[in-house]
């Protein structure tokens, strides 16, 4: 039993991890009629979160991300050092890259946006100032569609640092070589509902 904003909730354990938080008190119709959005939604956003934290936990108990920092780019890194047969550095705070596999120093990007958000990646000074002889030699960009990976490119360093414009897009990386064909649809299938076992794409 629980009270939120002073409303009687029954909490559990949800199926798959989570908590179920359900209202047990009476007099939340009354309540309801003067902030159904701020109930209704504080009761959801609680569900939610725990769901998050939760799944959060669970990837990081299975090494698919390392830190608290964005999914997507602790993801994106633990792709990389599968594909390339790679290591992560032992430290989290190595700035020059992120993977090591062979002879290649690998900096990780993953660009995660809206679909809405015409935005790709911002080259910063420290790529402009990198070399391959200090520094990362090849670069990862890892690009997300709906939060699944849909595209992966392996650019040389000098590519990032001689870029011409602020960012690099998609559609830059598209006109190059550098993609590596990697067959990501098994990533964009949709939750299964309880006792649908047919898989649909989005």
């Amino acid at each position: 039993m629980c009270f939120i904003n002073g409303v009687k909730c029954w909490a559990d354990e949800a199926r798959f991890g989570g908590i179920v938080i359900q209202i047990t008190d009476p007099s939340l119709d009354e309540r309801k009629t003067e902030a159904p959005i701020f109930e209704d939604g504080i009761l959801k956003a609680v569900q939610l979160w725990s769901d998050y934290r939760r799944a959060k936990d669970a990837l990081r108990e299975a090494g698919l991300v390392r830190s608290f920092k964005s999914a997507e780019s602790d993801f994106s890194e633990w792709l990389v050092k599968t594909i390339f047969t790679g290591e992560l550095p032992t430290s989290q705070s190595q700035e020059s890259w992120d993977v090591i596999a062979g002879d290649k120093r690998i900096q990780v990007k993953s660009v995660a946006k809206a679909a809405s958000n015409p935005n790709g990646y911002i080259v910063q000074t420290k790529d402009r100032q990198n070399t391959a002889a200090a520094g990362a030699t090849h670069y990862v960009f890892v690009f997300f569609n709906a939060l699944a990976p849909e595209a992966l490119y392996l650019v040389p360093e000098d590519f990032v640092r001689n870029f011409s414009k602020k960012q690099i897009k998609q559609s830059d990386l598209s006109k190059t070589t550098f993609k590596v064909e990697i067959d990501f649809s098994a990533f964009s299938v949709s939750p299964v509902p309880d006792g649908d076992t047919d898989q649909r794409p989005l």
